[in-house]
């Protein structure tokens, strides 16, 4: 199975939810905050079309009011009707055209007949007239000659717009020919027209600053994009389509002729300025967010790490150490005031609880097993024991009733020399039969002894045993202090040694904090002897202030890392005799005095726990040094 770390679970669901916010960002981009940049643009597209199409309408207006100007005259009005030379020489000049920057100019009577007519195209080679305007006159049922019907007031009679000629689209006027007061009936009808030109169109562009092109539904020649967008508007004027490309905004709109039919394909482009900003505007504000949101993912990683992830990983660590080593002294002494804090220093307390209830579950099966060990032997012991006691009475009992006193007196009696010699005969007799039984007596006897040495034998065959097999069982070990051994081991002394050693016992810092893996128990037995045999050397002696010191260091031995310990005392010190003899069995200096364990008990406990003790002293009154050496903790 695979684990996932704590720390990776988090930035995954920080990962995750840097992915939800970068997607959902690009979604308010895209889809809220660019559409609205593309409709301002489209818009923009409407607005450019309106200016193209209002330039267009101005061009129209204006003709119309230069044609009203001269229509509503009196001269050109008695013209139509007289056909008076002197107001064409003075007025219809061959430059008439250019001066006013007209194409074509048209007068044509009441009746419809063509009165004076000029054409830009006639001083051209090749010129063809318009069939629009034909030179023998219109109809007057033409729409343009439409003005001669219309009721009054004549200011306001006219007819304008686009019309499609063979030359192409021409812009025109018609109005009615009046008196300059607009008074009637009509003489006549002027028309005014532009060509809409290349050169026409190129004003226009100036005038909006705008891309314009416009051509004639019919046109063959309008590109596909145009055709393409007059199949979409299906020749509707008034509305527009719009076609973008990456760099420019098209638009497309057909502009009806003066008798609002359909006739012209009007298309304006501009550069995509504002979606290309509001490209780069979204594009930046998503930038922008994700750096953003990148920074503050790290700086909430980092202070998820700080506040959460650093804390949770070193109270798993501590935990992880404490199962490894079974060091349950080890404390991570949290000074959060949060829930970790809490969690680490329940566990501190979970876990100093538990190293009590160990402690007081090995001392109680140590000495349960020491009970059990005790009872067994002494009842082997026991069962050895009653033949010897049984051998012992029985030859006890002989010899009381063996009445030895008698041959004491036979001897003092055949020691006088008054004796009667048949007296003295008997006595000899009873000393033969005396000595006799005697000589029985001590036969049994031998076999008896026999006996006893046999049960003697086998009682140490047991304790000989017992000794091997406590040699051999692995003691439980754990992670301790020697702080924390030679304050129980001093509460294992007598209440004497204990007031002695509050007064006389110092322990270095370095000591304390060293950490080994025993046996707690049996090292606090082995340190609480050792301790109770200083401070007794120390009180028995009389030279100076007492003093029982313990220090330790750590020491490299045969590719091992061992812990040193001293046991120092200024007391009555040792001689050689008695440091030879010192940890043999049997030996004590406490002659007639309840002794403890004995160093030989220490020496035997230590090696099972894989060190050694020896002791050193400079001669009476010199003090003592015992040095325990035990493999450290890792």
């Amino acid at each position: 199975m695979v684990t996932i770390s704590l720390r990776t679970k988090i930035l995954l669901i920080l990962l995750g939810i840097f992915a939800v916010y970068a997607l959902l960002n690009y979604g308010v981009q895209h889809y809220v905050i660019y559409p609205r940049f593309v409709l301002l643009e489209e818009e923009e597209a409407k607005r450019n079309m309106n200016r193209a199409i209002q330039a267009l309408q101005r061009e129209i207006h204006g003709l119309e009011w230069f044609c009203h100007d001269w229509s509503a005259w009196d001269d050109i009005y008695i013209y139509a009707q007289d056909r008076n030379e002197a107001f064409a020489e003075t007025n219809l000049t061959p430059t008439l055209l250019e001066d006013y920057k007209l194409d074509i100019v048209y007068i044509a009577s009441a009746t419809g007949d063509r009165i004076w007519s000029r054409d830009i195209r006639m001083t051209s080679e090749g010129y063809t007239p318009l069939e629009e305007f034909p030179t023998e006159g219109i109809s007057v049922e033409h729409p343009i000659m439409s003005v001669l019907k219309a009721p009054g007031p004549y200011e306001r009679v006219t007819v304008n717009g686009i019309i499609q000629t063979s030359a192409g689209p021409l812009l025109f006027a018609s109005r009615p020919i009046v008196s300059s007061q607009h008074e009637g009936p009509p003489s006549g009808v002027l028309i005014m027209a532009r060509f809409l030109d290349a050169v026409r169109i190129k004003t226009l562009e100036e005038q909006t600053q705008l891309k314009i092109s416009i051509r004639h539904l019919a046109d063959p020649n309008i590109p596909p994009q145009g055709k393409s967008a007059l199949s979409r508007l299906k020749g509707t004027t008034s509305v527009p389509y719009l076609k973008a490309s990456a760099t420019r905004q098209y638009i497309f709109e057909v502009f009806p002729d003066y008798s609002n039919h359909p006739c012209l394909l009007i298309e304006v482009s501009f550069p995509r300025h504002i979606t290309n900003q509001g490209r780069l505007a979204t594009l930046f504000a998503t930038v922008s967010l994700l750096i953003g949101g990148l920074i503050g993912l790290l700086v909430l990683m980092t202070l998820l790490h700080k506040a959460i992830v650093s804390p949770v990983i070193q109270l798993r660590d501590h935990m992880v150490r404490v199962g490894e080593t079974d060091d349950l002294s080890a404390k991570l002494a949290s000074d959060r005031d949060d829930e970790i804090g809490v969690l680490a220093r329940e566990f501190d307390r979970m876990v100093g609880h538990l190293a009590d209830a160990r402690k007081k579950l090995l001392e109680h099966s140590y000495k349960v097993g020491k009970a059990e060990v005790a009872a067994e032997v002494l009842h082997n012991v026991r069962n050895s024991l009653s033949p010897i006691s049984g051998a012992i009475t029985f030859l006890r009992d002989r010899i009381r009733n063996t009445h030895f006193e008698r041959i004491e007196a036979v001897k003092s009696e055949l020691a006088q020399s008054s004796v009667d010699p048949q007296r003295a005969k008997d006595l000899n007799q009873y000393l033969v039969i005396f000595c006799d039984r005697v000589c029985a007596f001590l036969r049994e006897s031998q076999g008896k002894l026999v006996e006893i040495d046999e049960d003697i034998v086998r009682i140490e065959q047991l304790l000989a045993q017992q000794d091997a097999e406590s040699h051999i069982s692995e003691r439980p070990k754990e992670r301790v202090q020697l702080g924390d051994i030679v304050q129980d081991a001093v509460a294992k002394t007598s209440f004497a040694i204990q007031e002695f050693l509050r007064y006389h016992l110092s322990v270095d810092d370095e000591a304390r904090s060293q950490v080994i893996r025993t046996d707690r128990n049996a090292l606090v037995q082995i340190i609480a002897c050792l301790l109770s045999n200083a401070s007794e050397s120390v009180q028995k002696s009389s030279e100076g202030e007492g003093k029982v010191s313990v220090r330790a260091y750590r020491e490299q031995a045969q590719g091992k890392e061992n812990l040193h310990v001293e046991i120092l005392d200024n007391g009555q010190g040792m001689t050689d005799e008695v440091l030879g003899q010192l940890f043999q069995r049997g030996f004590s200096t406490k002659q007639g005095e309840k002794a403890g364990p004995g160093l030989h008990w220490c020496a035997n406990v230590l090696r099972m726990l894989g060190g050694s003790i020896r002791a050193e002293s400079q001669g009476s009154g010199h003090g003592t040094c015992l040095h325990l050496v035990l493999p450290a903790a890792d």
